[in-house]
């Protein structure tokens, strides 16, 4: 009875050994075998700290991974990949890049037509829907108590003649003409716009009624005075000026009717 409970307790012992330290079956098989057979207790420690050496290294390094085992990295799976799916994954790569690249110019396309849908054919001025929606900016930043801007609507009374006289590109010439000549009058903090046709619109910032006066004076006088020449030929406009205050309970339209009847009145 006392070698069955003796073998027990060595059983016991090397299981108990083999769980805490991940040892292999054999080597515990080993500290038990040493146990029973009654050896010197040197040689069972020296089995027992080689076990547990073995368990450690088995525990703490890396394992080599299966071949085909996938891993993450940075959220992406790799690794378990076939040459068979990496060629695949290559051929779509190499179709998305063309694609990537239509995308990016269809982009530019689509950017330089908005802008071009805002601008007059051939003048360096935004058309009437911008020039509208710049009025509705300066009415919406009205600041109360200050002077409130000035739209001034310019029409080149004489310009068909010249369109009839002379031609397509010869209105086209006058008109650009026109444009130079406004824009030498106007300050550097003027906006300038085509309203459609022979018409100009310009949002003056300075808009109290003596800065008014003076531009329309200062207007009439650069554009009457310095004619237009087509093919040696001279033609002189006679401009059309109106002025309307720009304030902050109207809508941009009621303003530029506005600054339109000033014109016929004059």
């Amino acid at each position: 009875n006392r070698a069955m409970l003796e073998n027990n307790d060595h059983s016991v012992r090397a299981m108990t050994i083999n769980e805490g330290t991940g040892m292999d079956v054999g080597k515990a098989d080993k500290i038990a075998a040493v146990g029973q057979s009654g050896r010197e207790p040197q040689r069972q420690k020296d089995l027992e700290e080689e076990a547990q050496d073995d368990g450690a290294r088995d525990g703490g390094e890396e394992q080599p991974r299966k071949l085909g085992e996938a891993f993450a990295i940075d959220g992406l799976l790799a690794g378990g990949v076939t040459p068979e799916v990496q060629r695949a994954l290559d051929g779509l790569s190499g179709q998305i890049e063309p694609l990537r690249a239509e995308l990016e110019l269809a982009r530019g396309r689509v950017t330089r037509l908005q802008e071009e849908a805002n601008m007059h054919p051939f003048l360096p001025l935004p058309n009437r829907r911008e020039f509208l929606r710049e009025l509705g900016l300066v009415l919406s930043h009205q600041q109360p108590g200050s002077v409130p801007p000035a739209l001034a609507i310019v029409h080149f009374s004489g310009a068909e003649a010249i369109r009839i006289q002379a031609g397509r590109a010869a209105l086209d010439g006058a008109l650009q003409h026109a444009y130079s000549l406004i824009t030498v009058v106007l300050g550097g903090t003027d906006v300038i716009g085509s309203l459609g046709g022979n018409d100009f619109g310009i949002i003056l910032l300075a808009g109290d009624p003596e800065s008014v006066t003076c531009k329309r004076a200062d207007l009439t006088a650069a554009i009457h005075d310095q004619p237009f020449v087509w093919q040696g030929v001279e033609y002189r406009f006679n401009p059309q000026i109106g002025f309307a205050a720009i304030t902050g309970d109207v809508m941009p339209e009621r303003v530029l009717e506005t600054a339109d009847r000033d014109l016929l009145s004059k």
